[in-house]
């Protein structure tokens, strides 16, 4: 089966069209892959930065309760040590004689 001059003429034409169209198709799923390869690493950067800052956070939060832990421990020995001073210091005139004449 042979083509005429005339389908020849509206074939080639269809078949270049085509091939720009296919071209045109595989060109823009590759340029969908790449865009969508961005968004991945891109999200996946978000997710890292995000579990960073979290365990940042939680870190700081673990540090700020071991302070106010320490001062709470620290501020308890001062009263203790306050406590123990002033019952160890003699009372200025208890049980000593007093003589009061008139």
């Amino acid at each position: 089966m042979s083509l005429k001059n005339v389908e020849l003429q509206v074939a080639l034409p269809r078949t270049i069209e085509n091939s720009r169209n296919v071209q045109n198709q595989l060109h823009q799923h590759n340029v969908q892959s790449a865009l969508n390869a961005e968004d991945l690493a891109k999200q996946t950067r978000q997710t890292t930065q995000t579990v960073s800052s979290m365990e940042e956070n939680a870190r700081t939060e673990n540090r700020e309760r071991e302070r106010q832990h320490d001062r709470r421990d620290r501020t308890l020995q001062k009263q203790e040590a306050a406590k123990a001073d002033a019952d160890a210091a003699p009372h200025p005139y208890k049980g000593h004689v007093l003589d009061i004449k008139m």
